[in-house]
């Protein structure tokens, strides 16, 4: 709980109890969201979905889909029924509807939710509900509880304000920006966050976080690195199990190499340090000149030279074992300093679908990085040329810890019902059809099929006319034919 935390706090509480509608504006990565999910955990501690988050920067979304539309009804096939969008299902059910990017928004979007955002505004009621007129289905009043949020991501400030507002109906909004954490602050949060870091390393990790933060922020050619960056370098470091130093007189004067002695250990806060910051630097050749300077820098601040630094980007091969039981099933997989337990179910093979896979020195360098990302729970975004191997790699870990791999395909045209699932129209002939195959080859199995010409072609008939509960009928009759013969024959 810093300062500016806590002001942003004080602020929101005020807005929130005129149910006012709320933009709060920060730099990425700064708690914006953090911030909303933290009240809302306050005020609401038994609804854990009490927040509808929209992105708006994607320039997919359909306004009308906002409030709601016409579908086809899986009940009642042939027939359509009115299903609410996601803003008008969080005003009836009193949630948090947070309004993500909201200046990243099409004008189309934005003029949809106009009139509920002037709904909420001070001159109209104050302490009044919000309401939506939608077209078609009357008028939509919010539940109690029910409060509008936007956020939006700026990257300068103007002597310490904000950039002004420009999107649309901007004015109706009561900003609140919150500053980003200082120094002090960032030391506290680390502190709490990740306990097991060593309190002396607090110092030296922001230092030289400050100083690679100044260098990509000042150009162009690299991405913004901001407190989230910060925050997976420092789990990554406390993942490394830092002995702790005891006995300091002034620890915020030591640097890496007075708290980590071991090479062996600051080496690997280096490549841990370089994939977080470095991993998503474009090919460009002003990207890569601002990779080196950085890579400088980080080195420098670990106690390396120009040698190491070499070596630790080209030449560092990481080490590699599979360790396998006395059944000859592997157990686990060391890759770098990670170890990835293999599934292993008694009775059941392992999955053993490998092809041949060269384990050369890129290959092996992208599968410890691979294998720290899933240790950590950290997805993972593999870039790269048509058949450079991205999938196979992925493939060969999976395959190496038997573990189930689901591969997707996504396009322009992938829905969200192809990843999440939906109701489709089926044609009842086509699992009916199924159905009547594996009835005929059971029949013949159990019965006679000369004998029974007129049961079979009564079956047909009823499938092929759609007569269902007819079908359903015979072949319930075949099953309990078919139960009192089997019976009949264990009894003799």
């Amino acid at each position: 709980m810093t300062a500016s935390t806590q002001e942003a706090l004080r602020e929101l509480a005020y807005r929130l109890s005129y149910r006012l509608p709320i933009l709060l504006s920060a730099s990425p990565s700064s708690g914006k969201t953090l911030i909303i999910t933290h009240a809302a955990a306050q005020l609401h501690p038994d609804s854990p979905t009490q927040i509808v988050r929209l992105h708006l920067a994607d320039t997919s979304i359909d306004a009308r889909s906002l409030l709601g539309s016409h579908a086809a009804s899986p009940t009642k096939p042939g027939t359509f029924e009115w299903r609410e969008g996601a803003v008008v299902r969080a005003m009836r059910e009193g949630k948090w509807l947070v309004l993500e990017d909201i200046d990243k928004a099409s004008g189309e979007v934005l003029a949809t939710l106009w009139p509920l955002v002037e709904s909420l505004a001070l001159g109209k009621h104050i302490g009044g509900h919000a309401q939506l007129q939608v077209h078609g289905r009357g008028l939509v009043r919010a539940k109690e509880g029910f409060a509008l949020f936007a956020t939006r991501s700026i990257t300068a400030s103007i002597d310490g304000q904000a950039p002004p507002m420009t999107f649309l109906g901007a004015h109706k909004w009561y900003p609140i920006n919150i500053i980003a954490p200082t120094d002090i602050a960032l030391r506290d949060i680390i502190h709490t966050r990740f306990a097991r870091l060593p309190p002396a390393l607090l110092a030296p990790i922001l230092e030289v976080w400050s100083k690679l933060q100044r260098l990509a922020n000042s150009s162009a050619a690299a991405r913004h690195l901001g407190t989230r960056d910060l925050m997976k370098w420092c789990m990554r470091i406390e993942s490394l199990k830092v002995p702790p130093i005891m006995d300091l007189d002034e620890p915020s004067t030591l640097s890496f190499l007075g708290v980590i002695p071991n090479s062996s250990i600051r080496e690997e806060v280096f490549i841990e340090g370089h994939e977080v910051f470095f991993g998503a630097m474009s090919e460009s050749p002003a990207a890569q000149a601002l990779m080196t300077s950085m890579a400088s820098t980080l080195a420098t601040a670990l106690g390396f030279g120009d040698d190491k630094l070499k070596f630790l980007l080209a030449d560092r091969v990481p080490e590699w074992e599979v360790v396998k039981g006395a059944d000859g099933k592997i157990r686990t997989v060391h890759i770098g300093r990670i170890s990835l337990p293999a599934v292993v179910t008694k009775g059941l093979p392992q999955i053993n679908s490998m092809r041949p896979f060269a384990l050369h020195k890129p290959s092996l360098q992208l599968l410890a990085r691979l294998a720290t990302c899933v240790a950590l729970n950290e997805p993972i975004l593999l870039t790269g040329e048509t058949g450079t191997g991205k999938t196979t790699a992925v493939s060969y870990l999976a395959s190496l810890l038997s573990r189930p791999l689901l591969s997707l395909n996504l396009s322009q045209q992938t829905e969200s019902s192809d990843l999440l699932g939906g109701f489709k129209p089926v044609d009842a002939r086509v699992p009916a059809a199924e159905l009547q195959r594996r009835f005929q080859e059971i029949f013949a199995a159990t019965f006679s099929r000369e004998k029974n010409l007129k049961f079979e072609e009564a079956v047909r008939t009823a499938i092929s006319a759609g007569k269902w509960k007819r079908a359903v009928a015979l072949w319930k009759e075949c099953v309990k034919r078919a139960r009192d013969r089997i019976q009949g024959k264990e009894e003799g």
